[in-house]
């Protein structure tokens, strides 16, 4: 703050101890040493003591001078003792001044400045009505032409403004307006100075926008702001608060109007301002703040995830850059917590809630009950309660949403243009509370408050749609309530309203649109007609298709729509339920998105499953056998998907784009490294609390780089030629991929009413019905199946098993795989011409696909086990008909084809890995023997083996890039918490399935996992086949040797002995072509020894090896 000063007059007898002060300050000045300034306070002091108040000049000017030492100790330390005597020095002047003095207008000037100060410092309004008084008076006491007529006019109109925020009074910024309106007058064009009377001027008129809603006000800012950055040059000193104000003045008029050019230019014109604003600016989290704010409102209007990531960045140092007892703290903290709730609300992650929360009740801690601001945060606490309600469940919640609310309601003036939307925040928690409780008065009150805020909102608000939304949809819940067909019909009138008010493309339609559709089908289960149910699902269909929408609110009107289709068969056709599946299928890869962690996408890809089942039902019922192909690979395991994107090479890319290329390469490796850091933490023994911490911050990197990721695949599309890059294959491309020699690969698809096969076999497709077959029934095959299992202990390798499997539980195994063979296997082959006798001696190969349960099913093991003579069945096995593979997906498949094609390796590297007692596990003596039988089989040179404490992380994990084939001997485990904590059990570690899958390795062919549990997946994502041998796919080997559970440690080297012996015949042969690698044939023989020394119906100890991939 400056302070005015008189001409001052010299006195003799003063003059020694003046001098000293007026030196101190000079010096403190020019090396910023407190105690220069404290012993300047100090000469002031004794020089005023010596001074007599009749020599009122001389005092005069000495205690001016007190005042500016101590003001500027305040501004350093923050002493409110410096600053009450500040005040009091000022009083003290205003009191000698003589009556009539020319310069009486500096004392009660500066003394109302001073109190302005301390208002704004402590927001004692005491002092903010005596800096109103100490105002008025040196406006009076200043005559018209006087040049510091318009400073204290500008004082004065800014404490009138200050007391308007604080109390609402109309007169109190009416005066302010037309107080500041007489500054401009007064000052001449060229004054550095009119900048900052704009500034005011918009300041003032935005703030009576914001409180009556009159537009008039807001073009007024808007023009007043534009004029004061015009008026001052670049380089300006003051440049960059004109800019954040013209900022903030611009997304209020986007926020009102919806002008995307008001967004752009205020975004601009905020960075603008805390670029030119250094780090130690006292500005600096004023201005980040202000730009938070405007990324955020982009983000939510157009869904461009790269400005939440920005806007919270920018939060998040506002507040770091704002001192703990700072008065606009509280102000930092709620716009950082209504980031926190927008990430939220789009991802969510119910950390970013926990953090909203937290930041939004420091804001109100930190708020008085009188300041305007209370209702504010009170408004966002509630808020966050309500979402954590309808996550949790939590029923406090709730009230703590409706107690915050309420009391927001209370403290708002009614004609306040926030009181709608507090209203319709009451409102949205009354509903749920009667949804739960069932108080008739909850919905009656939420039906008021709802007609409140819609009667106090102009046609032209922005809102007035969503007000009217909820209305309508607590009218239709009073309907289905007390039966009242009045408001049925208001509810429908209501609602359509709501949508006629929101213009295509804003981001709110779809919401609207979904709850009009809700509405319409009450109206349809009153009235049952084919319009009413057509009315009802068009709008539903519309509300589904906007991509600008909001995410969940598209989800859930699709999700709806096929409901209400499913439900009512007669009254849909095949067009448009294949095209409500469609919608559902194209909306999952933002369900499962790349930007969340590993844990959440395989929760929702589990929650997608039955989606996609169900899609794919209603394409092969509707004889869209194709678009069931592709819409099978295109949603189902998506996680392995997007683990493959990140892989993907770029060749063709690199020629013609080659910058493209380049730095989506650079990203890709960007994201693998996250995953790998994200997966590393899980396994570190830090504290929770720091666990959480590095999460957040890895989540936040990971996000910025999915981002940035999916901005250069957009950019890439664009290209000519490359339209169709990463995105999900079309069936053409998929069969192109697999080639004439394959062999089929067949789907399997369950739903609650149905069991389909589709056998993909060159460029056709092909279903077969399996009436004996749906979803429950494969639920309780698997459910029998593993049961059995688990009472015979078959978990972990090397274990004691409890002996025999027992006679009644064979009985099940052999149920089972009867059920397999009559329900799937045989249909399937019989469609094939496979159950031919003849071609026993050379077997076709198949391919399975299963889905949902039937993917922890042993389907190569399928058959009839024992002659029966009451039904009249010989015995028939799957492996005396075709050599059977597994595929996670016909697009993982065909990388396994296209990899294989692209390098053979005649003389191929193994890398051999042997445990025989890793620490803390069961000693698993027979791989040693696995290791001696394979260096009888290979030459030195193709060999490396690395043995107990040779086998660790640092020497395995680079290794397994530098072999074509690897050779896992040791124990293995499924997490059923974390599928990517899933590990080989090295000596001195896990080695886990996130630690491969950030294992490039491009010469990649073969892998053996004798380990057990490295094909089980879990029962709770099977839509990914979330086990290691998948994991082995998406690192890049063509195909896989795997167990689904654990094998006999003995039963091993028989295996290993006649897999590699038969491929490396097949290798020499050459016939192993016609299979890609031979890994199929060669596994197949394997077993046929192992069965021959155990017996067919040792299921446990042959039935687990299985192949992946090519």
């Amino acid at each position: 703050m400056t302070f005015n000063t008189s001409d001052s007059l010299e006195h003799a007898h003063t003059q020694p101890d003046t001098d000293l002060g007026d030196k101190l300050m000079v010096k403190y000045k020019r090396d910023a040493n407190p105690q220069d300034l404290d012993e300047a306070i100090a000469a002031y002091r004794r020089i005023l003591e010596l001074i007599p108040d009749e020599d009122y000049s001389s005092k005069l000017v000495q205690l001016n001078s007190l005042g500016v030492a101590l003001y500027t100790r305040f501004e350093r330390s923050g002493d409110p003792d410096d600053l009450d005597s500040v005040i009091s020095a000022g009083y003290k002047s205003v009191e000698l001044s003589p009556k009539g003095h020319e310069n009486e207008h500096l004392q009660s000037g500066n003394l109302g400045s001073t109190l302005w100060v301390r208002f704004r410092r402590f927001g004692n309004t005491a002092d903010l009505e005596s800096a109103l008084i100490a105002k008025r008076r040196a406006v009076d006491l200043t005559p018209d032409g006087h040049p510091a007529k318009t400073r204290w006019l500008t004082n004065l109109g800014t404490s009138l403004h200050d007391r308007f925020n604080r109390f609402g009074e109309a007169k109190d910024i009416e005066e302010a307006i037309a107080v500041q309106r007489r500054v401009i007058e007064l000052t001449p064009d060229d004054s550095a100075n009119m900048p900052d009377s704009f500034i005011s001027l918009g300041l003032f008129s935005q703030s009576r926008f914001k409180r009556y809603g009159d537009t008039a006000d807001l073009e007024t800012a808007a023009v007043s702001m534009r004029r004061a950055v015009e008026l001052a040059p670049e380089g300006h000193h003051d440049k960059a608060r004109l800019l954040g104000h013209l900022g903030a003045i611009l997304w209020s008029r986007f926020e009102r109007f919806g002008d995307r050019a008001d967004i752009e230019e205020a975004i601009e014109a905020k960075r603008r301002a805390v670029d030119l604003t250094p780090d130690g600016g006292s500005n600096k989290p004023r201005w980040l703040t202000n730009l938070g704010t405007s990324l955020l409102s982009r983000f939510e209007h157009y869904d461009d995830v790269a400005d939440l990531e920005s806007a919270l960045r920018v939060q998040r140092r506002a507040v770091e850059l704002t001192p703990h007892d700072h008065p606009d703290l509280s102000f930092r903290l709620a716009n950082l917590g209504v980031a926190y709730r927008s990430r939220f609300v789009r991802f969510g992650d119910s950390a970013d809630l926990d953090l909203a929360l937290e930041a939004e009740r420091r804001a109100v801690d930190l708020t008085p009950d009188g300041h305007p601001n209370k209702p504010h945060w009170l408004t966002n606490l509630g808020v966050l309660f309500h979402e954590r309600y309808k996550l949790r469940k939590d029923v406090a919640d709730l009230q703590s949403a409706l107690d915050a609310k309420h009391r927001a309601v209370e403290l708002t003036p009614e004609q306040h243009t926030l009181m709608p939307m507090r209203l319709s925040n009451l409102g949205v928690s009354l509903i749920d509370r009667f949804l739960i409780a069932g108080d008739p008065a909850d919905i009656e009150n939420c039906v008021g408050v709802m007609r409140r805020a819609v009667q106090l909102t102009s046609d032209g608000h922005p809102s007035k749609s969503r007000w009217l939304g909820t209305l309508a949809s607590a009218l239709c819940l009073r309907f289905e309530h007390l039966g009242r067909a009045a408001d049925l019909d208001d509810a429908i009138a209501t609602g359509r309203r709501a949508v006629e008010l929101i213009q295509e493309g804003n981001p709110g339609l779809p919401r609207e649109l979904k709850q009009l559709g809700e509405i319409l089908y009450a109206h349809f289960k009153r009235e049952r007609s084919q319009q009413n149910f057509t009315t009802a699902i068009d709008c539903l269909m519309r509300a589904s298709k906007d991509r600008l929408g909001a995410l969940y609110d598209r989800f859930r009107a699709t999700e709806f729509v096929i409901m209400l289709l499913t439900r009512h068969p007669e009254l849909s056709t095949p067009e448009v339920t294949l095209q409500a599946h469609a919608r559902m299928v194209d909306v999952l890869p933002e369900i499962v998105w790349l930007g969340h962690d590993m844990q959440r996408r395989f929760q929702e890809s589990a929650r997608a499953g039955r989606l996609i089942y169900a899609a794919v039902s209603a394409a092969i019922e509707a004889g869209a056998l194709r678009q069931a192909v592709e819409w099978m690979e295109a949603g189902r395991s998506l996680v392995w998907s997007q683990v493959i994107a990140i892989r993907s090479p770029v060749e063709e890319l690199q020629e013609r784009q080659p910058d493209l290329a380049q730095a989506f390469h650079a990203v890709q490796l960007d994201i693998q490294r996250a995953e790998r850091d994200d997966a590393s933490l899980h396994l570190q023994g830090s504290s929770d609390t720091l666990k959480d911490t590095a999460g957040s911050d890895m989540l936040n990197r990971h996000r910025q780089l999915v981002v940035k990721y999916e901005r250069l695949l957009d950019e890439i599309r664009r290209c000519p030629g490359f339209e169709a890059f990463l995105r999900p294959p079309r069936f053409q491309d998929l069969t192109a991929a697999l080639g004439p020699n394959q062999g089929p690969i067949v789907y399997l698809n369950t739903t609650s009413t149905r069991g389909d096969a589709l056998i993909v076999d060159g460029g056709s497709v092909e279903r077969v019905a399996l009436p004996g077959l749906n979803e429950e029934r494969a639920t309780e095959l698997r459910k029998r199946w593993w049961g059995c299992l688990q009472e015979s202990d078959v978990r972990v390798r090397g274990m004691a098993p409890k002996g025999r499997i027992q006679r009644g539980t064979k009985a099940i195994l052999q149920l089972v795989l009867k059920r397999l063979w009559t329900w799937i296997v045989h249909p399937v082959l019989q469609r094939l011409f496979f159950l031919n006798e003849a071609r026993r001696a050379d077997l076709p190969h198949i391919t399975w696909c299963p889905t949902g349960s039937l993917m922890q099913l042993p389907l190569h093991a399928a058959g009839i086990y024992s002659f029966s003579t009451s039904s009249g069945l010989r015995e028939s096995h799957a492996f005396d008909f075709v050599v059977s593979s597994y595929t996670p997906s016909l697009t993982a498949l065909a990388r396994c084809l296209r990899k294989s094609d692209e390098a053979h390796h005649s003389a191929p590297k193994l890398l051999v890995v042997t445990q025989p007692e890793t620490p803390k596990q069961a000693p698993l003596p027979h791989t040693l023997d696995e290791a001696t039988k394979l260096r009888a089989l290979l030459p030195k040179e193709q060999r490396t083996f690395l043995n107990h404490d040779q086998a660790t992380l640092s020497s395995v994990l680079p290794a397994i890039s530098q072999h074509a084939w690897v050779h896992l001997a040791c124990h293995g485990s499924q997490n059923a918490k974390d599928p990517t904590l899933s590990a080989f059990e090295l000596y001195d570690g896990p080695l886990t399935l996130g630690a491969l899958m950030s294992t490039a390795s491009d010469d990649a062919e073969l892998a053996f996992l004798s380990a057990c549990q490295t094909a089980t997946g879990n029962e709770r994502i099977p839509e990914e086949s979330m086990h290691l041998a998948a994991g082995m796919l998406a690192v890049g080997m063509k195909g896989v040797i795997a167990t689904m559970w654990s094998i006999k440690d003995e039963d091993a080297p028989v295996v290993v002995e006649t897999y590699y012996r038969k491929l490396i015949e097949l290798r020499d042969s050459g016939s192993y072509g016609r299979v890609s690698t031979g890994a199929a044939y060669a596994l197949h023989e394997a077993t046929k020894r192992l069965r021959e020394e155990v017996g067919d119906n040792a299921f446990e100890r042959w039935v687990p090896f299985v192949h992946f991939g090519a």
